[in-house]
């Protein structure tokens, strides 16, 4: 066998091996999170308002992740429990002048995941994101519209983990 046949073999097996590798150590690509269980359906979600960005967000992707949205409380197969979202904004560096130069922003969220047939009191969950946000000074404009998006983006993480701690029950 020729060294450009052993080539051409080695070429087109080694992104086999790699995805074979890859699917056996747990390895998901980006986007493609475990299900939660259907049987959690319907999902009731309580403790914001409905044109909060977070709780459309979170309606959307357990809509998405195949979940069904309860009408109201009692029909509910899960209850999901915002106790608390805040968002806050540090200086996180300044330049010579003692300008700001980058702020971290911050959400985060409590929450409970809570069985009705189960009596027992849910537990206090925690979750929270962050970003750096470069301040260009005087581009206000800009600055305030990239904190915008940087915050509908944590509210997408956010959202994706909250559904990940629902894959979890069984």
């Amino acid at each position: 066998m020729h060294y450009s046949d052993r080539l051409n073999i080695l070429r087109w097996l080694l992104p086999v091996i790699v995805l074979l590798v890859l699917d056996g150590c747990g390895f998901h690509p980006r986007g493609q999170e475990m299900a939660p269980p259907p049987q959690l359906s319907p999902v009731w979600v309580s403790g914001l308002a409905s044109h909060h960005p977070f709780y459309r967000e979170l309606t959307h992707q357990l809509e998405v992740s195949g979940l069904k949205l309860a009408t109201d409380e009692q029909a509910a197969s899960t209850l999901v429990k915002i106790y608390s979202q805040k968002k806050d904004r540090r200086v996180l560096s300044v330049n010579a002048r003692n300008n700001t130069v980058e702020y971290e922003i911050l959400e985060s969220l409590e929450y409970s995941i809570q069985r009705p047939p189960d009596p027992a009191a849910a537990e206090h969950l925690f979750l929270s994101a962050n970003r750096i946000l470069f301040n260009p000074g005087f581009q206000i404009l800009g600055r305030d519209r990239e904190e915008t998006l940087l915050r509908e983006d944590m509210y997408k993480q956010l959202a994706r983990l909250l559904i990940n701690q629902l894959a979890a029950i069984r």
